[in-house]
């Protein structure tokens, strides 16, 4: 459990449910992405701070379901 380097794509999920004080009830979802760089081939400086061989984001979202809307 953790990164793989060796893959290109990962992704891990966080899911739950929460219900508010007045009975509301909520669903939501946060999702961390890596994407893998391929350098190979490529005349860069390995040293650079600015040099990556990966990306990282992330995405968040919630459904309230007593409403049936979706952020």
């Amino acid at each position: 459990h953790g990164s793989h380097p060796d893959f290109k794509t990962e992704w891990w999920y966080f899911t739950g449910n929460l219900r508010a004080a007045d009975g509301r009830e909520f669903g939501y979802q946060l999702t961390f992405f890596r994407q893998g760089i391929d350098r190979s081939g490529r005349d860069v400086i390995p040293l650079s701070r600015f040099v990556t061989r990966q990306v990282k984001f992330a995405h968040f979202t919630v459904s309230d379901l007593s409403t049936g809307t979706f952020r």
